[in-house]
């Protein structure tokens, strides 16, 4: 499932048809997403990927949300790939390896399960 927030749906929606028609193993699908809307009606992905969002500090929160709402409950591989000089992209880091303070529920979360390591450009 490849997303975005903009009109770059419509190319990723068109992109999917051509490669859909060769012999891939998966089939691709493109959908217009808010990090800031609500996921609870989500299908569970393998891998998570992103690249280059962590550009709002006030997003944030809703990256993460939006991110555990698409992985599986075990067994998904979550990686983000951003810019080394957005100091964002490093509270993002931070907020995932070390756990966070959650202005929603007023309460510091433990960090995300797994490993968590950082790949920046």
């Amino acid at each position: 499932l490849l997303t975005d927030n903009d009109e770059a749906v419509e190319v990723l929606e068109t992109t999917t048809i051509g490669l859909n028609q060769d012999n891939l193993q998966a089939k691709l699908a493109a959908k217009k997403l808010d990090w800031r809307d609500e996921h609870g009606d989500v299908s569970p992905v393998d891998i998570v990927l992103g690249s280059d969002i962590a550009y709002y500090y006030h997003l944030l929160r809703p990256i993460m949300d939006t991110s555990q709402a698409f992985m599986k409950k075990s067994g998904s591989l979550l990686m983000f790939v951003g810019q080394a000089n957005r100091e964002s992209q490093w509270d993002l880091y931070k907020n995932m390896r070390d756990g966070c303070y959650n202005q929603l529920t007023d309460e510091h979360e433990p960090p995300l399960p797994g490993e968590t390591k950082m790949l920046l450009y």
